[in-house]
């Protein structure tokens, strides 16, 4: 006679379920330990060409309606509704 668990499942099956588990335990572990490298990687070098990018060229009110705010893309301002002039901080 076969040893039962007290479930009722035999013990050769819950063997072969418990090696199905830590199975696909192992490979997870694997998987994440691959591909941690590049969750980082391309994260932090295209960020900082776009801040690089953005940082280069202000935009102001020649009038300096605003007291000295600037923006990053060229159009109206708000107040008097002049051209924005592109200057250097």
């Amino acid at each position: 006679m076969a040893f039962r668990h007290w479930s009722g499942i035999s013990r050769r099956h819950f063997v072969f379920f418990l090696n199905q588990i830590l199975m696909y335990k192992k490979i997870l572990v694997v998987l994440a330990i691959a591909l941690l490298p590049f969750a980082f990687s391309e994260c932090s070098e295209s960020g900082n060409s776009v801040n690089t990018e953005l940082s280069e060229s202000t935009h102001a009110c020649p009038m300096d309606c605003e007291n000295g705010k600037t923006y990053t893309e060229e159009g109206t301002c708000p107040v008097c509704e002049m051209d924005l002039v592109e200057g250097e901080d």
